[in-house]
């Protein structure tokens, strides 16, 4: 939490309550749902959080998926549900190639936000539609808002 750029890039932790070994090292922090209490009138369109795209979350899940666990993979979140997170783990897909999957059956996708439209873009060409904020909150002058930040 000391370094601004770690922040930005990697998002915001706290003291885990029990080291954990993830990603070759063990760590000592984790990060946290920081979306939970963003109740700003900007959109927030975040990456580098290794979201998967069709979701088979359980408890024996990599630890990294469980931030997303109960947020449906099109789905805006947090407090104003303003947020939005288009990082799929296409990082993993060397999984997929290893096992002779076809990318469209990848859980593991390159993401890109198509705005102001709220359509995700996926590298192998397919496109799904966000679940629109607005309707699962009352409209109102912030909830209106144009403005997002890509982080």
């Amino acid at each position: 939490m000391i370094n601004p750029f770690k922040v930005l890039t990697s998002g915001v932790e706290q003291r885990a309550p029990a080291p954990f070994y993830a990603g070759g090292r063990w760590r000592f922090s984790d990060r946290i749902k920081w979306w939970d209490h963003y109740e700003g009138p900007d959109h927030i369109v975040i990456g580098h959080y290794w979201r998967l795209y069709r979701q088979q979350i359980t408890q024996a899940s990599p630890r990294y998926t469980q931030l997303f666990k109960s947020i449906p993979s099109t789905a805006w979140f947090g407090a104003s549900d303003k947020v939005f997170c288009v990082d799929y783990s296409v990082g993993a897909r060397w999984r997929d190639r290893k096992a002779n999957r076809p990318i469209s059956a990848s859980r593991f996708k390159l993401g890109a936000l198509r705005w102001p439209e709220r359509i995700l873009v996926f590298d192998d060409g397919s496109q799904a539609l966000t679940t629109p904020e607005i309707a699962k909150k009352k409209p109102g002058p912030a909830q209106n808002s144009p403005g997002f930040f890509l982080f």
